[in-house]
């Protein structure tokens, strides 16, 4: 029935799928839960609109196409690019007389991060250039100006082989001879239960591997600008959420949580009523889609979330299996 409604509602997406010359059960099982999440959008006042997007491959309408189905989950009847003033947002639900209007957005595309994100794939890409036959890994400690990465692209030449060398106040470095295939995986040791950006830039030429890796914490700062980033979505009047799927970044979304709970304050970002992270993937044998889910509510918001809602969407939480701690079925 899944693979029925893809077929019907995208097939240029199923023709994608057809066409490349990858073949396995995790890409059938990806196709299944695409079409499973349309056909339970469908009947949804908006969808069409929603499905245009997709189709024209916007990645962010399969975000809003999964947070939508599950609102549907709890018993929720979703509308989708309701209009709110001059603009749209994501979803809106009516919950026990509580009119709750949902923006989806996923960090690597948000616009608080996109720039950030954009900015450390350049420095990757500038330290390629200015070395051959090495690999240079930098672990950012500062906000990447234009000064840092002058000051990392001029420093990753004149590093010792295999010696970590610290900046104080800059970044952790280290330059390592070079292999075929040319290795981009982080070795650096970072606090791990904080949301990374990471890039990495590889060239081969003449048989000679070289390749520039980066990475940056998002520390509370940069939460803060996403949040700020997001604000102008959302009226002053009206119930709001905003959902963040971090699906494609390496980190739960419970370690995204902290930072967001102090990025709640009096007088800031008091528009938003909670944050609700969410995360999918594919697991077990057989292949079967589980969820990961996250809600800060903010005490300072003008128009609180209902508690009831909020704890009808921690319910679809699935965490235990990504930790490996619930048992396979029989």
């Amino acid at each position: 029935m899944a693979l029925d409604a893809l077929a019907r509602l995208a097939p240029e997406y199923v023709a994608r799928l057809v066409a490349q010359p990858i073949r396995g059960l995790g890409v059938v099982a990806r196709a299944i839960d695409v079409g499973a999440t349309f056909r339970v959008c469908e009947s949804m006042p908006g969808f069409a609109g929603l499905l245009a997007r997709f189709r024209q491959g916007e990645r962010a309408a399969f975000s809003e196409a999964n947070y939508a189905a599950a609102l549907a989950r709890i018993g929720c009847s979703p509308e989708l690019e309701p209009v709110l003033g001059a603009g749209r947002l994501d979803t809106v639900v009516d919950w026990h007389g509580t009119r709750i209007y949902s923006e989806v957005i996923s960090p690597e595309r948000a616009e608080g991060i996109a720039k950030v994100q954009t900015d450390v794939q350049a420095l990757a890409v500038g330290i390629r250039d200015a070395l051959k036959g090495s690999t240079v890994e930098v672990l950012l400690e500062t906000d990447l100006t234009p000064e840092v990465h002058q000051a990392i692209v001029a420093a990753a030449p004149g590093l010792s082989l295999d010696e970590v060398t610290r900046i104080e106040g800059l970044a952790t470095m280290v330059r390592r001879s070079s292999t075929l295939p040319v290795q981009v995986g982080p070795t650096l040791p970072s606090k791990g239960d904080t949301p990374i950006i990471a890039a990495a830039s590889a060239s081969i030429e003449a048989g000679i591997g070289t390749a520039g890796i980066v990475r940056m914490s998002i520390l509370d700062e940069r939460a803060r600008r996403l949040l700020a980033a997001e604000l102008h979505h959302f009226a002053r009047e009206t119930h709001n959420v905003l959902a963040i799927d971090i699906t494609g970044v390496p980190v739960s979304p419970k370690n995204w949580a902290p930072l967001i709970r102090r990025s709640f304050q009096p007088g800031q970002n008091r528009r938003i009523g909670a944050v609700i992270f969410f995360s999918r993937g594919l697991l077990g044998d057989p292949i079967t889609t589980r969820e990961q889910w996250a809600i800060v509510p903010n005490p300072h918001a003008y128009h609180p979330i209902p508690s009831d809602f909020l704890a009808q969407i921690s319910s679809l939480d699935e965490s235990a299996y990504f930790r490996g701690s619930v048992p396979p079925a029989a």
